[in-house]
């Protein structure tokens, strides 16, 4: 990372046992690359070696005045665009796009900026009012926390390597996508890992050890209490 880049956290009354078994959510590429240090393992590493990120890219487009929700797929162009509402129920002006893959990014070519992306959009949104502001481009694999987007097995992965990605090393547990054996790169899997991270937590906080991993059932329950 850059030297004049730098992190802090505060920890505020809490149990020296929580404050011993804090949890990291890193994403994969930033594990690899020697851009941080983790206490690992020759298990974990050679288990992170074998996954494989993936590449996306969001745009978000200011609107003029407020549509109903929506969802357009563009089939051709690999990308699809939405409407959606707020934490209050408003639906936001904002037309919301992703596209993923190499493939798919490169044609729209989101290296040079957002207008290629933009004209695909405009092309399948007439039923949109796009106002004339500068879009809002994110390319997840050159973000300096992300660099690169969910992760996938590559061919060899073993069930010895996923039990690897979520065990904890020391008192330092991973939490994210590509830690859930199930659900690996969805936000099911994202959820379901930091459950079991937090189940973690607190097991420590009460002098408890806690197994890795967690069953359907276990996941669904701790969600609804």
């Amino acid at each position: 990372m850059d030297s004049s880049a730098s992190a802090s956290l505060q920890l505020l009354d809490l149990p020296m046992a929580v404050e011993q078994a804090l949890r990291a959510r890193i994403e994969v590429s930033v594990l690899t690359g020697g851009h941080v240090y983790v206490p690992t393992s020759d298990a974990r590493d050679e288990a992170l070696a074998r996954l494989r990120q993936g590449h996306a890219a969001k745009l978000h487009v200011p609107l003029r005045s407020t549509p109903s929700t929506s969802a357009v797929l563009s089939v051709p162009g690999r990308f699809w665009t939405w409407t959606a509402v707020d934490e209050h129920g408003t639906v936001v002006p904002v037309m919301n796009s992703f596209a993923g893959s190499e493939h798919g990014l490169a044609a729209l070519a989101v290296d040079a900026g957002p207008e290629q992306w933009m004209r695909a959009a405009r092309h399948i949104r007439h039923d949109l009012d796009f106002a004339e502001q500068e879009p809002l481009l994110s390319t997840w694999s050159d973000g300096p926390f992300a660099l690169g987007a969910y992760a996938s097995h590559a061919p060899g992965t073993t069930i010895e390597d996923q039990t690897a990605l979520e065990a904890a090393v020391g008192a330092v547990s991973f939490a994210g996508e590509y830690a859930e054996a199930e659900f690996t790169g969805l936000m099911e899997g994202a959820l379901r890992s930091g459950i079991r991270a937090a189940q973690a937590v607190l097991a420590a906080a009460r002098g408890e050890s806690h197994r890795t991993g967690a069953r359907t059932d276990e996941v669904h329950q701790a969600g609804t209490r």
